[in-house]
């Protein structure tokens, strides 16, 4: 790496995802066991014609003093969620979500050194607590994954 490339920053762990098949019934299941859950959320992503468009997945969220728990579901299989092939092998824990504070840094270094990751891409999802009401936006990239692979790895930057 020479002077004029940015080094990448530590990561930390962002947030572990379960792919699930019913988000009513993971929610109850959930609260009953104690957790209390973020209202639901439906992610959207900005297309390549950079139209704010469905991503095909509803979340809630457990959260941690660090990172969080996220409960997901496809809701739309033909809205291109790059998970939804997992659907046809199992459900449960899929997701390794590492946090990085510049996730476009950490994409630069992937490249220079030849790994293969995805493109870098800009999501969101509604947040409303007791607290706070907003819209959580998320850069990321992920490595490259198929639906028998044990887990889907990816970058993220809130």
């Amino acid at each position: 790496m020479n002077a004029a490339e940015p080094k990448p920053s530590p990561i930390g762990l962002d947030h572990v995802g379960f792919i699930i098949p019913d988000l009513a019934n993971s929610h109850a299941l959930f609260t009953d066991l104690g957790f209390t859950l973020t209202a639901r959320a439906d992610h959207t992503r900005t297309n390549p014609q950079g139209q704010v468009v469905s991503a095909g997945s509803s979340q809630h969220s457990i959260m941690l003093k660090s990172g969080y728990v996220e409960l997901m579901q496809i809701t739309d299989p033909m809205a291109g969620h790059q998970l939804t092939p997992a659907l046809k092998v199992r459900y449960g824990l899929h997701v390794l979500a590492l946090a990085t504070p510049d996730a476009g840094v950490w994409h630069a270094d992937c490249l220079r050194r030849q790994l293969r990751v995805g493109p870098l891409l800009d999501w969101s999802r509604p947040v409303k607590t007791p607290e706070c009401e907003g819209l959580a936006q998320f850069c990321f990239f992920d490595a490259p994954w198929q639906a028998e692979d044990p887990s889907y790895i990816c970058w993220v930057q809130h």
